[in-house]
């Protein structure tokens, strides 16, 4: 059992040898490649965005470079696709029992006309509301593109800063009063 290990340990060492790749020299310094990397700011044209946006929900975030966005648009529509679907189909059930109350009498969930007709109402209204919020969560899909377009060319220098400092004033009555003075600097 010893030799098969033993011949197991030199096989693989030789094997390696066999396989192994000279040796390159590195050199003590790279070669002087540096190449400062200056890049332009993105300029956005915020229609442009706004439009991409209204054209296909989440392009715009893209065309400003904000791809972290687009899921959660995505996600946020899904949500309210599936609340609108799920109030409809209930609506739709609850109408037709509520039809069928009128015709016969009966109805699958053996309620009475009154019960069958506030939860027509009530799934009707969760649908539009549902309809209504998926709306303006389109409508500030389309801001945030706007919006985020024109903020990309804003500057965000080293150089902005507020600085609040107290104050003292004087008056005409030559009686000083302290105040809040506000420094801003860009």
């Amino acid at each position: 059992m010893m030799h098969k290990m033993a011949a197991l340990f030199t096989g693989l060492f030789f094997t390696t040898i066999c396989w192994a790749q000279p040796v390159k020299e590195k050199p003590d310094r790279l070669p002087n490649t540096y190449i400062p990397y200056n890049p332009k700011p993105v300029q956005s044209d915020p229609i442009r965005a706004s439009l991409y946006s209204m054209a296909v929900p989440g392009l715009g975030q893209a065309y400003n470079g904000h791809y972290w966005k687009i899921p959660i648009i995505y996600a946020g529509g899904a949500v309210f696709g599936y609340f609108i679907r799920y109030n409809d189909i209930f609506y739709q059930k609850y109408l037709n029992a509520l039809a069928d109350q009128r015709k016969t009498g009966s109805n699958e969930f053996d309620l009475d006309e009154r019960n069958l007709d506030q939860r027509v109402n009530r799934f009707r209204r969760s649908r539009d509301y549902m309809v209504i919020l998926l709306s303006v969560f389109y409508a500030a899909n389309i801001i945030d593109a706007y919006v985020y377009a024109h903020l990309n060319q804003f500057d965000i220098g080293d150089d902005l800063s507020m600085r609040i400092t107290p104050k003292i004033f004087q008056t005409n009555q030559k009686h000083p009063y302290l105040g809040v003075g506000v420094n801003l600097t860009f």
